[in-house]
């Protein structure tokens, strides 16, 4: 019917990016083809470049990613 909706809600173990976003779906289909998951016991260049866009665009001087909360809580 032409309705739009904003998707605040996320689910336990996913991201909150909405539902079928256009440049979500072919970046998602991109990565698919190269790498799914890699552990943050190595490193990823990807993941390296996310970080310093983080640091540029916030407060942060550093950037930490983490598979859980409890792991976040510990890095803290």
């Amino acid at each position: 019917e032409g309705r739009r909706y904003l998707d605040f809600a996320g689910g336990i173990a996913v991201n909150s990016l909405g539902h079928g976003h256009p440049a979500l779906v072919a970046a998602l289909t991109e990565q698919a083809g190269k790498l799914w998951h890699v552990s943050n016991l190595y490193e990823i260049p990807g993941q390296a470049r996310l970080a310093e866009r983080l640091v540029e665009a916030s407060f942060a001087d550093k950037v930490f990613f983490t598979n859980s909360g409890a792991e976040a809580l510990e890095c803290a």
